[in-house]
């Protein structure tokens, strides 16, 4: 039987990605946690992943300076995170990489950059439709997975990097 957490269940591993990334409390720690929540199964990681999706969203909704939001008031998660913003993030991601000896070929480092921004445009998404029309975040996740590939763990990975952002600025 596949274990489904709740909401309540998730808040803390939520909690614990915020503090990694405030550099409070090792990153693995967070990734332990939402593993073990996820029960070890497919439907049960994928079950944390929307969880933490919908936590990430709501955080950013509430903290999300009004400055850093679209025109229609959606937090610019494409702008919070800096995708497009820098010529060198190759670069970065490989030096980034080498520095804890996990050596990166170039292309891994383009693919996994070109998955980051579009994730970061899917997140934008997500929120717009969190936040407009919520009884369609169903469809809109799995038609968005079917059309782009792009899991719902990219999606939380984008929303929680801007959550981060979001609280370094206010």
């Amino acid at each position: 039987m596949v274990r489904r957490p709740t909401m309540d269940e998730v808040r803390p591993v939520a909690d614990l990605f915020l503090a990694a990334s405030a550099d409070q409390v090792p990153g693995e720690r967070a990734v332990k946690a939402a593993r073990l929540l996820g029960g070890g199964t497919r439907e049960g990681q994928t079950h944390v992943n929307l969880l933490l999706a919908r936590i990430f969203a709501e955080i950013l909704e509430a903290e999300c300076p009004a400055e850093w939001r679209t025109m229609w008031g959606v937090p610019n998660v494409v702008k919070l995170i800096g995708m497009g913003d820098e010529n060198n993030l190759e670069e970065r991601y490989v030096a980034a990489k080498a520095g804890k000896g996990l050596p990166v070929a170039h292309a891994d480092a383009k693919a996994r950059i070109a998955a980051a921004e579009n994730a970061a445009v899917l997140a934008q998404q997500y929120l717009k439709v969190l936040m407009k029309a919520p009884d369609e975040i169903a469809e809109f996740t799995a038609a968005a997975e079917d059309a782009t590939g792009l899991m719902i763990d990219h999606v939380w990975g984008a929303l929680w990097m801007a959550c981060a952002k979001a609280r370094e600025l206010t």
